[in-house]
């Protein structure tokens, strides 16, 4: 299987998250990947970051749960994509293998930085609204 290169070196195996140790997950690259990712594949009007995105959720769902633990799992929801990329969600549906790899990546990260996992609940609202939010602010009117 071929890897791919982090931005502080490391070679990362986004098909076998288990090739990779914990020492191989760095918060530097998930924060710079996620800095440099564009939401909707691209198509919003101007540049607006999966980081960004991940560090508003976060705080809806402290805003949600008061819990800073639900807080972290909310910014570091998206991590996965780190080593994966963001895939739109529509198509990431159709894909079930894809899934249970992001599963496999977001278990691993979050064991990293020890963030119990499963992630609360107020995570996918939190996600669901933002997306709706987003939509509205960030993307051209939709087609009729």
């Amino acid at each position: 299987m071929s890897w791919c290169q982090t931005y502080t070196g490391i070679a990362s195996w986004p098909l076998d998250p288990d090739k990779n140790t914990e020492d191989d997950i760095s918060l530097e690259d998930i924060a710079h990947s996620l800095a440099h990712q564009c939401r909707f594949n691209g198509h919003c009007k101007e540049f607006y970051s999966v980081a960004q995105h991940s560090i508003i959720v976060a705080n809806k769902v402290y805003d949600i749960t008061g819990s800073q633990e639900a807080r972290l799992q909310g910014l570091m929801h998206d991590a996965a994509e780190t080593y994966l990329g963001d895939i739109p969600r529509p198509v990431k549906q159709l894909i079930p293998e894809f899934q249970l790899l992001e599963e496999k990546w977001i278990k691993k990260i979050f064991n990293k930085f020890g963030i119990s996992y499963p992630m609360h609940t107020a995570i996918k609202i939190s996600d669901d609204r933002m997306l709706m939010t987003e939509a509205h602010q960030i993307m051209s009117w939709p087609p009729a």
